[in-house]
């Protein structure tokens, strides 16, 4: 579920697979507001550590297949130096 107090239109719940992302009525495994996932859609921070300092409310398994989900390798990288 996401939560957006800015975008009304962000928030909800939705369904990510590999198959990409739709809305859904189900019971969420994880909640966030919008500026974590963007985080975590950026690649570059993991569920994982997202969660470890609050930021994600949901079980272990549900942040593990968030992790596996979102991963990008190798990770994101700036070559510019400011």
């Amino acid at each position: 579920e996401v939560v957006d107090s800015w975008y009304a239109d962000n928030c909800g719940v939705v369904e990510i697979s590999s198959d990409g992302a739709h809305r859904s009525t189900a019971a969420p495994d994880l909640r966030v507001d919008i500026a974590t996932l963007s985080a975590a859609y950026l690649g570059s921070t993991s569920w994982t550590s997202l969660a470890a300092v609050g930021l994600v409310d949901g079980d272990a398994d549900a942040v593990a297949r968030a992790d596996d989900l979102f991963a990008h390798r190798p990770g994101a990288w700036c070559g510019s130096h400011f």
